[in-house]
This record gives C-alpha cells, sequence and structure tokens, in this order.
C-alpha cells in the first residue's frame, strides 16, 4: 500500500470532505426535512470502514450483502480512530475521553450499514476524484468527524456519543459485507 501523507494532502482531503457533507448527506440522505445528524455520522464513518474492509479483503464479490466478515483490520482500524482524535485536537477540543466506546446512539441511524454505504459510496468515490484509495477512508472519517463536531456546537449531539457513533460504525463498515454499489469502481489499470 503506497504510503499517505497526511498533513500534506490534509487541505485538499478538507475540500473533499466538505463537497461530500454538503452534496450527499443531510435532509437529501435521509428525506426528512432537518436531516438526522446520527445517520450521516454512521454514513460516513461506515464508509471509512467499508474502505478498510476492501484492503483487507480485496475480493467482495459475490458476498453476501450485510453479513459479518472477519479479517485482521485492527491496525487500519486504530489509524483512522488516531486520525480522528486528531481532527478533534486540531479543532481545539479536549482529547477523546480513553476509547471510543461511548454506545448510546449505535441504534439511531436509520439505515442498516450496508445500506448507508450502497446509497453513497459511487458519488463519494467520483468526489474523491484522483485522491488514491487509500485516503479515501481518512476522508470519509474526516467528514464524519466534521458532524460529530458540528453537532456538539450546535447542541444536536453530546461530543461523546458523536465520537462513539463514529467509532461503532468505522468498525461496522470494516466488518458488514457491502453491496456491490459500495465497492471501488474498477481501475482502469485493473487493480
Amino acid at each position: 500500500m503506497p504510503e499517505v501523507q497526511i498533513a500534506a494532502n490534509y487541505p485538499a482531503m478538507n475540500v473533499v470532505a466538505n463537497r461530500f457533507l454538503a452534496a450527499c448527506l443531510g435532509p437529501q440522505f435521509t428525506s426528512t426535512p432537518m436531516g438526522h445528524i446520527q445517520t450521516d455520522i454512521a454514513a460516513a464513518c461506515s464508509l471509512s470502514g467499508v474502505m478498510i474492509l476492501q484492503e483487507t479483503v480485496p475480493d467482495l464479490s459475490g458476498v453476501e450483502p450485510g453479513i459479518v466478515i472477519l479479517s485482521e483490520i485492527h491496525s487500519r482500524q486504530e489509524d483512522i480512530f488516531d486520525f480522528m482524535t486528531n481532527v478533534v485536537i486540531s479543532d481545539g477540543r479536549r482529547t477523546p475521553s480513553g476509547v471510543w466506546d461511548n454506545f448510546t446512539a449505535i441504534n439511531d441511524p436509520m439505515f442498516p450499514c450496508e445500506e448507508m454505504t450502497r446509497r453513497l459510496a459511487p458519488r463519494f468515490y467520483e468526489l474523491c476524484g484522483l485522491f488514491a484509495r487509500p485516503y479515501h477512508k481518512y476522508i470519509a472519517a474526516l467528514a464524519g468527524m466534521k458532524l460529530v463536531l458540528a453537532g456538539d456546537s450546535r447542541g444536536l449531539l453530546d461530543f461523546d456519543v458523536g465520537q462513539g457513533l463514529a467509532a461503532y460504525y468505522v468498525v461496522a463498515g470494516s466488518k458488514t459485507a457491502p453491496y456491490p454499489e459500495a465497492l471501488w469502481p474498477r481501475d482502469p489499470a485493473g487493480a
């Protein structure tokens, strides 16, 4: 896997994350007048997880969507959790409390993990454009954390609840077989 240079690419990753938030999430995703922040956080973080899964299990074709897949993903999840922590700290917030384990809101999203990734992934991949695949999981996690921070700032969702929701759905996405629509587009070079 190519080396990922987060700091050097962060400004461009931030632009893509903002475009994703504006174009794909909110009321147009949940079909609710005000949107549903828990669903949006879960969806963005599920996308991050499904990319971890694709890096770990390269051939997911033919696997029934929604099936739980066990694979060796722990270190890749930890990379994303470290990144998410850095997003919080760079926003001037307190360091997340210990592990990201406040699972109060895990049943709040309106759709199951595999449905959220099916609906969002194709457009997300388009928005990621020329970014190499290893960056995609960070961009999706960044979008999720932007929602956690905004939800807390606006009094929509407690910070600890939001970060627990984000962490849970990174894990859920990395263990849930996706629909074919959520898989990376075929690389013209055959990868």
